[in-house]
């Protein structure tokens, strides 16, 4: 069985301009936020020949064969989108899917865009094709727009996949780059709670609007167009103010947005809209916007926390429901991929049972949604995982030439890759998913992400540019977001520690990070740490030129969410130079037994093939 979810969205700023027919002549820009809200795929296996699908937000479910022939669009199905997926990847399976979401369609969410990531994310992880979080959403919105033909934005798709806080910029050669929005952690936590969505009572389609949008950004002039210019300005604008933490100006810019967003269709508000804005506004509001295209959904209010009882008082009044939610940093993800339940080869990963709480009571209907589709999501949200990043995108220099055609966590050591020897150390820690970095020869390690049928999801980030360690983890921070704990590997390290051992030790030390730590014959060469005699680093230093002890870091660590607290916001950086020094006084030691080499050079690459032991 395989369960997989992926979040909803809210736009602050830019929406419209990820049309196609806006970027592509003028490059567009959004500001957005994934949220709390999930959409759900499981996949169980079938041995009949048939696909079933069943879609409990739609009421439906329907039965094929031979999908690979179907003209989708033809189909009249209620179910194209995950139809669409299935012909797209052009697989052959016999499988059961069952399709749940916390929120009803057409709720100006990025549902649509939700469903499509979702989807593919469980198929191409059931058929051991992985995708990077780019393909993910760049694949979505292509099925969105070439194969369904709906004139759909991009943005949805990658708020989906990636998660998070981002700056979403759409190049005019149809390239696009996601940007993590790197705020102290005081300010996103006030943004979340000064931001409140309500349900405006109509759930709608944003096909006839956006038709309209695209028609109107083709004539290249016109208040339609002009309104699209603002809406991208108000975007960096919005952008700025959360950097800068000004937070009130920041919701003044959602209402300078909704002001220039109902100027390129008379579709998007209406007098009730109007009315409902009007007096959250005449109640506190500072500014909002509805959330999607508009006509309908979900309307979004920026509110001080004082004035809010006031606004909930008079939407109350009119009965008008609210919605509570956070920001979601994770994006598109496995939760469950376990063959034990249904004997299926295609899913691998280890299994744990999650009970609900005893004499746990099934929810009310919310928003449409049956109650055992709400337990379930409620269950699935508990699902544990435990996540490690592995570094590997660097560039082997000092192993060339064996990495002038080979990345280095490809090399083999007695006739396996490192990066597999790293993912079977993971296996037997119980690590469920991985995020490999890669930059060179990242062809070479996708190739291998497709043949690796392994136990552990692998996870691929791409640097265009190299980030630097730190800039790893602080550019890729979604991936543990929700996570109390997670591992830092190092790619090009050969070991077989006692992962169990080193969590352990975190967990009885209680610090921001635990270090593994062995002793090295040359520490000018390392980073040297200096603990007491509890095990807490008192001093971290990269290549001392007089070291303190030849006790120095492992490249093996494991680390709690504090840790992105503390990272530097310059770019490259460096985990040794730029990260571990600030985190002196919190950070534990644990004295790793077993092998443990760099095989970062030639003569110490060469000596691993004698004398490396294996994982026992």
């Amino acid at each position: 069985m395989l369960i997989v979810r992926s979040p909803v969205r809210i736009s602050f700023g830019g929406g419209g301009t990820d049309l196609p027919a806006y970027f592509e002549n003028y490059g567009g820009a959004v500001l957005s936020t994934a949220i709390n809200k999930y959409f759900y795929t499981i996949v169980g296996k079938r041995s009949d020949g048939h696909v079933q699908i069943i879609s409990s937000d739609l009421r439906v479910f329907e039965t094929w064969k031979d999908i690979s022939g179907m003209s989708i669009k033809d189909s009249g199905s209620a179910l194209e989108i995950p139809l669409a997926v299935l012909k797209e990847l052009g697989c052959e399976v016999s499988v059961d899917l069952f399709l749940a979401s916390e929120i009803p369609p057409g709720t100006g969410l990025g549902s649509s865009a939700s469903v499509c990531v979702n989807v593919l994310q469980a198929m191409s992880s059931y058929l051991h094709l992985p995708l990077s979080k780019y393909d993910l959403a760049e694949k979505a919105f292509h099925i969105a727009s070439d194969v369904l033909g709906k004139p759909v934005g991009k943005q949805d798709e990658f708020a989906a996949a990636f998660g998070g806080l981002n700056f979403i910029t759409f190049h005019k050669d149809g390239s696009t780059n996601v940007e993590p929005l790197r705020l102290e952690p005081a300010v996103t936590t006030a943004l979340q709670q000064k931001l409140m969505l309500f349900f405006t009572g109509a759930a709608h389609h944003s096909w006839s609007i956006l038709k309209e949008q695209e028609a109107s950004s083709k004539k290249k002039s016109g208040v339609a167009v002009e309104s699209l210019h603002r809406i991208r300005d108000l975007a960096e604008r919005m952008r700025q103010a959360l950097e800068d933490g000004n937070l009130h100006r920041f919701g003044q810019l959602l209402h300078e947005g909704w002001e220039s967003k109902k100027k390129i269709s008379n579709k998007i508000s209406n007098p009730a809209i109007d009315r409902m804005y009007s007096i959250a506004r005449e109640n506190g509001a500072v500014g909002g916007k509805i959330t999607g295209a508009g006509g309908g959904g979900f309307m979004l209010l920026y509110c001080d926390e004082d004035k809010q009882p006031r606004v909930r008082e008079a939407f109350a009044e009119e009965g008008i429901r609210e919605m509570r939610f956070a920001f979601d940093f994770s994006g598109s993800r496995a939760l469950v991929n376990d063959p034990f339940i249904d004997q299926d080869e295609n899913c691998a990963s280890q299994w744990t049972f999650v009970a609900a709480p005893q004499h746990a009571s099934i929810p009310r209907k919310s928003f449409g949604q049956p109650a055992f589709v709400q337990h379930f999501c409620q269950i699935a949200k508990a699902q544990p995982a435990m996540k490690a990043y592995i570094l590997a995108a660097g560039n082997g220099t000092r192993l060339r030439p064996l990495t002038d055609s080979l990345p280095k966590c490809l090399l083999p050591v007695k006739g396996v890759p490192l990066l597999k020897i790293w993912l079977n150390l993971c296996e037997e820690a119980g690590i469920d998913e991985v995020l490999v970095n890669v930059h060179a020869h990242k062809d070479k390690i996708r190739e291998f992400a497709r043949q690796e049928h392994g136990k552990v999801r692998l996870d691929i980030a791409e640097e265009k540019e190299l980030l630097g360690s730190a800039g790893t983890l602080a550019e890729n921070m979604s991936f543990v977001e929700g996570e109390k704990e997670f591992y830092i590997l190092y790619g090009d390290v050969l070991t077989n520690v006692n992962l169990l051992g080193l969590i352990k030790c975190h967990r009885e030390k209680r610090q921001v990070v635990t270090l593994g730590i062995h002793q090295v014959p040359d520490p000018t060469q390392c980073g040297i740490v200096s603990a007491d005699e509890n095990g807490i680093v008192q001093s971290f230093v990269e290549k001392p030129a007089k070291p303190d002890s030849n006790w120095a870091f492992s490249g093996v660590m494991v680390a709690s969410q504090e840790i992105f607290k503390y990272m530097p916001k310059q770019r490259p950086a460096d985990i040794g130079f730029h990260l571990l020094p600030l985190l002196a006084g919190k950070m534990a030691a644990y004295k790793i037994s077993g092998f443990l080499l760099d095989i970062g050079t030639l003569n110490n690459y060469k000596a691993a093939q004698t004398s490396w032991p294996g994982l026992g």
